[in-house]
């Protein structure tokens, strides 16, 4: 196995453990699938419907998820934010990213999911919450991103009380 097919595949198995879905509908301009991931925070892999929560509706996830592939078995590495986000951004092991505790940068010499994409010709993107330090999404491979904290400010050029 190289080291694409495993980071790739790990990559894959931890984000969908958080929610149990990735995008793999064609894109019409390359042929090759577009990629879409959803990571939650302190979120049960049974609050889903995808998953048989009957009580919670997540109509929209389920529907992603029926169009993508949905994993049953997949765990994090760390019970941790930031060194379970690096092992999902690099496809390795704790002591290979050496981020071992949440006040721990990712090396700059770690290559990310994000940069491997790129080469490949992907677009990519982040949004929403990132917490893994260095706070730098293009540091991470991401071309596009809006990043926790940039809500109250969307909110606040809205003019929405509140931002």
């Amino acid at each position: 196995m190289n080291r694409w097919t495993f980071l790739f595949g790990s990559i894959c198995a931890l984000l969908l453990s958080f929610v149990g879905l990735i995008g793999r509908a064609i894109a019409a301009t390359t042929g090759r699938p577009n990629i879409l991931v959803f990571v939650t925070d302190d979120q049960k892999w049974d609050t889903l419907g995808s998953y048989g929560n009957k009580v919670i509706r997540t109509p929209n996830i389920d529907r992603v998820a029926k169009q993508g592939v949905l994993f049953k078995y997949a765990f994090v590495q760390v019970p941790q934010c930031v060194p379970s986000r690096a092992s999902l951004l690099t496809g390795r092991y704790p002591q290979a990213h050496r981020v071992r505790w949440n006040s721990i940068p990712l090396p700059d010499d770690e290559v990310t999911i994000g940069e491997l994409l790129n080469d490949a010709g992907y677009q990519t993107a982040a949004f929403g919450k990132l917490h893994i330090p260095p706070q730098n999404p293009q540091r991470l491979g991401f071309q596009y991103s809006r990043i926790h904290g940039e809500y109250n400010r969307y909110l606040a050029e809205q003019g929405i009380k509140g931002g």
